[in-house]
């Protein structure tokens, strides 16, 4: 599904569609509320933003305008059909889930799918995923989707932050040992898009395969 590629050295490859100017140019046409929104997301506001985003009505009057704002950036990078991303975020198992394993058996079975109702930030850099996946009981989400490389807007541009807009994923591999991502067990994600759009690519093979006479 392309989360590895060669000379990986059999770790998961994170990269952002950071080489092509495309992620650039789109940050460059932006308007200067659309710029302040994602540095207010990355500054402090990360946790109000989602709040709003998520429907809670406790979110603060301020982040519900930029969680508007930043929905619809996200929304129309997503509709430029950019080149996927394979970004990772570290994730503490949230409470009161103890054991990761056990944790990860429950939320994501493979197949199943998995709602992001809100944006997502995500690193292409594995030393700062790792960072956030510093507490005994946390995990990594690896997937695979559009997102949105924000490093020039970001108050913490060595994070290479990027963002994923709410969206649909389906759980294609849950790795407890964490063989690709230095131990840290991790569940793989791929969109949904993504995923129906491999499996026309596949049929279309199929359609066009000829039987050797």
């Amino acid at each position: 599904m392309g989360f590895y590629r060669s000379g990986s050295g059999g770790r998961v490859d994170l990269w952002a569609d950071l080489d092509d100017g495309s992620a650039e140019e789109f940050l460059d046409g932006l308007s200067a509320a659309e710029r302040s929104a994602i540095t207010d997301y990355t500054g402090g506001w990360s946790g109000e933003i989602v709040a709003a985003m998520a429907g809670d009505p406790s979110a603060a009057p301020q982040a519900v305008g930029m969680a508007a704002t930043l929905a619809a950036v996200l929304g129309r990078y997503r509709r430029s059909r950019p080149v996927p991303a394979v970004v990772a975020r570290g994730v503490p198992v949230p409470e009161p889930w103890t054991d990761t394993r056990e944790f990860l058996d429950t939320a994501f079975v493979v197949g199943a799918r998995v709602d992001l109702v809100a944006v997502a930030s995500a690193s292409h850099n594995f030393g700062v995923v790792a960072e956030f996946a510093e507490f005994a009981s946390s995990y990594v989400m690896v997937m695979q989707a559009p997102a949105l490389p924000i490093r020039p807007l970001s108050a913490f541009p060595w994070e290479d932050e990027s963002l994923v807009a709410p969206t649909s994923l389906r759980v294609v591999h849950v790795d407890h040992c964490g063989t690709a991502t230095a131990g840290i067990p991790a569940v793989y994600l791929l969109d949904e898009e993504m995923l129906a759009s491999y499996a026309a690519d596949d049929e279309s093979r199929r359609n066009l395969e000829v039987e050797p006479r």
